[in-house]
């Protein structure tokens, strides 16, 4: 719903009074269109979305571009942020295991509804004559979905029968190559508003934590590119010479995206603590502690992160690691 080009049509068909009854009406519009973002975002985040719907949502997200603001148009609240954080939700199958890793049994559309939806989404994604309005938010959206072909690599038992799945290595480099953690960082996370619902945060903590902890082996490809960006950095500083405009920053732009979601926590819901699970914590414990695999992957990510820390890696690496203690827990376990 474009509330400008509504009120254009509303004043073409001479159905707007006074200025005081414009604004009630314009208002009561903006209000409709921010609730009906809400309800699918909550309908996505509870239960997943059915295709039809799941679909709708995919091609608004794929083809909304934010307009330019224009000197007489009224504010309007960007509900792609929450939109897209509600197709996540659909393509989410994080729930299907439990936290020792163990698969359990759980009706999610996209895989509990026979084949047809599942490779549907496949195809559409793969699509690339499918233009995006927001090249940025299409790396999201691969991030999303590699992560969910990772968890069904790892519980081939709830892929549908006659199901191929591509190869989400492949899916995800897209997504990093796109610079998909740059505009994470820089875009995405920049919205005030979805520090303020725990649902979002929950979704975002678990699309980074489980790339982390599924595809190890592409956060240790990031970190060897980052490596070879800092050789060449300071090989061409050496020679006096600007360094390459082309040089691999993903890596870097990981760290600092890790640190921008962790860096607020006015909910305090203490989510960046699933990064810390070191001896300390089970020897404190009175009974038998079994580790999540999970967590144990997210700590070695942060120790390792720091083994040999290249220059260009260490003002990153220390502001994702403020933003990891930022709270009294976070402190004790970091210091």
């Amino acid at each position: 719903m474009d509330v400008n080009k509504e009120k254009e049509l509303l004043q073409r068909n001479r159905a707007l009074g006074p200025a005081r009854y414009q604004r009630e009406v314009l208002d009561l519009y903006e209000s409709t269109r921010q609730a009906l973002a809400e309800t699918i975002f909550l309908w996505s985040a509870q239960t997943g979305l059915p295709k039809e719907p799941c679909f709708a949502l995919l091609n608004f997200i794929r083809s909304y571009k934010q307009p330019a603001p224009e000197p007489d148009s009224l504010p309007t609240v960007d509900i792609i942020p929450i939109l897209s954080i509600a197709f996540l939700y659909a393509i989410d199958l994080s729930v299907l295991h439990k936290t020792d890793g163990d698969v359990v049994q759980r009706i999610v559309p996209l895989v509990m509804s026979g084949s047809q939806f599942l490779s549907a989404m496949q195809d559409e994604l793969s699509n690339a004559e499918k233009i995006w309005a927001d090249k940025g938010l299409k790396s999201l959206i691969l991030m999303g979905w590699a992560v969910t072909l990772s968890t069904l690599r790892m519980a081939p038992q709830m892929t549908p029968e006659n199901v191929v799945l591509a190869n989400p290595d492949v899916v995800m480099e897209e997504a990093i190559q796109s610079g998909v953690f740059d505009y994470l960082r820089q875009v995405f996370l920049s919205n005030d508003q979805l520090y303020k619902d725990v649902f979002a945060l929950r979704r975002l903590h678990g699309l980074i934590t489980d790339f982390i902890s599924q595809m190890p082996h592409k956060v240790k490809e990031m970190r060897l590119r980052a490596e070879e960006t800092d050789k060449t950095i300071h090989a061409f500083m050496h020679e006096g010479l600007e360094p390459p405009t082309n040089l691999s920053h993903h890596f870097e732009h990981l760290l600092l995206a890790i640190a921008r979601l962790y860096s607020t926590d006015p909910l305090h819901l203490q989510l960046s603590m699933d990064y810390w699970c070191s001896p300390d914590i089970r020897r404190g414990l009175s009974f038998p502690y079994r580790t999540q695999p999970k967590k144990e992957a997210l700590y070695s990510f942060v120790l390792q992160t720091c083994e040999v820390l290249p220059t260009t890696l260490f003002v990153p690496y220390a502001t994702m690691l403020a933003a990891l203690a930022s709270s009294p827990r976070g402190a004790q376990q970091c210091f």
